[in-house]
């Protein structure tokens, strides 16, 4: 970690290790890259505590890392909430967005989008066994069921391939 805050609340095995998501709002000791406020935050780890790589994702605004998942080439899917629509965030729609990320096991972001409507909306579940089960957070959301489930099945169709 660094000065700031850290915490980690996704947790993934792979291959060499462990990759822990969550958010930070350092840029110093072991975060670099911040873009403002707290990032979503990814670590590797090896299999006995070591740091091998750190990637912060973000805005000036809020993000956190809600949940990771790893495609079958060894790339991570991670679905967030975004307060941002700058840095590496595009298309905002207001308040907070579920901010869906795809990064390659470099750490560089390959797809990202931010999903949601003028209202508060977040991700609170991980898309599973290629994107079938959904399940997202619909709290005070202006986009929620049937327009939420289409969201979901057009992002994890153009997720798996």
């Amino acid at each position: 970690g660094g000065t700031g805050d850290e915490f980690g609340n996704s947790l993934l095995q792979t291959l060499y290790g462990y990759s822990i998501g969550g958010a930070s709002n350092s840029n110093d000791g072991d975060v670099s890259g911040n873009h403002g406020n707290d990032d979503a935050w990814i670590i590797q780890i090896d299999f006995k505590g070591k740091l091998l790589s750190e990637h912060s994702y973000g805005g000036s605004n809020y993000e956190q890392v809600n949940w990771m998942v790893k495609s079958n080439v060894g790339n991570i899917i991670f679905g967030a909430v975004t307060g941002s629509n700058d840095g590496d965030v595009t298309g905002n729609h207001g308040g907070d967005d579920a901010w869906m990320v795809k990064i390659n096991a470099f750490g560089k972001i390959i797809w990202q989008k931010a999903i949601g409507g003028s209202n508060d909306d977040e991700p609170t579940g991980a898309i599973q066994e290629m994107f079938a089960n959904n399940r997202w957070g619909n709290e005070g959301c202006d986009v929620c069921d049937e327009r939420y489930m289409t969201a979901n099945i057009s992002i994890a169709e153009k997720l798996a391939g």
